[in-house]
């Protein structure tokens, strides 16, 4: 059942990468930026936010060429929430990254994903699940054939994450971090602001060390990371084929 009246949810999304090894097929904008069925990807990222009950806010969390992002979605209002941005100065990694976006925000509730992947969840039964479990973070579980160059996450009974995995031999089907989280607020008001910070490696190993409910949240939808040109171009055909060359 959808809640009548749903929490309000603001949303970061990671957009400052370097995108190094996409050089080579995408090099005169920033990675986010890339075009996949005439559009740039990160349409596609934020078309699926849209679907999140409660939105009101996405802030850009920008830096490499980010006055090409700024200019791009500075005056977009036909997504149905308000679009800010957190310009790094200096690269500040994924935690600082958020952790500079967090005055951007106001809801106890953030939903943070990555700029240049893009995974079919059902946000409802995410927000459902978080909320429920008391979590203070909430991992979106991607399901891949090749699981090899992401890494495992291994959860417990109750679907808690236990234990991150290193990755392992190309071709090993798994569940991986799928890049889309669900954390309250206070998760990552306690990094320093201004300070580099890596939100896999340091924001939640410490969440885990600290005791905190970490839970891992399974999908089977489809998912899409355009960090290689060769799923970059898988990418393209996803869309081609499902979404319309783009349309949502």
């Amino acid at each position: 059942m959808t809640d009548p009246t749903p929490e309000r949810i603001d949303a970061v999304v990671l957009a400052g990468g370097l995108g190094t090894r996409l050089r080579s097929v995408v090099s005169d904008r920033p990675k986010p930026m890339a075009e996949v069925g005439g559009r740039p990807f990160l349409d596609l990222v934020l078309r699926n936010l849209r679907r999140v009950p409660g939105i009101d806010t996405v802030v850009l969390a920008v830096s490499h060429m980010a006055e090409r992002i700024v200019e791009e979605y500075a005056h977009r209002s036909d997504l149905g929430f308000r679009i800010d941005f957190a310009v790094e100065t200096a690269p500040l990694g994924t935690g600082g990254a958020i952790r500079n976006a967090l005055s951007k925000t106001c809801a106890s509730t953030l939903v943070v994903t990555n700029g240049d992947t893009f995974v079919e969840v059902g946000w409802e039964a995410l927000l459902r699940a978080h909320r429920d479990a008391k979590a203070e973070l909430t991992v979106v579980l991607g399901k891949v054939d090749d699981a090899g160059r992401f890494g495992f996450v291994e959860t417990d009974s109750r679907g808690r994450i236990v234990a991150f995995r290193e990755k392992e031999p190309a071709g090993s089907p798994g569940r991986i971090n799928a890049g889309v989280y669900v954390l309250a607020r206070a998760a990552i008001e306690r990094l320093p602001d201004g300070v580099p910070a890596s939100f896999e490696k340091d924001v939640i190993p410490e969440l885990l060390a600290r005791g905190s409910i970490v839970c891992g949240f399974p999908t089977d939808g489809r998912f899409i990371d355009i960090g290689l040109p060769e799923s970059y171009h898988g990418a393209a055909d996803y869309l081609r084929d499902h979404l319309g060359g783009g349309e949502q």
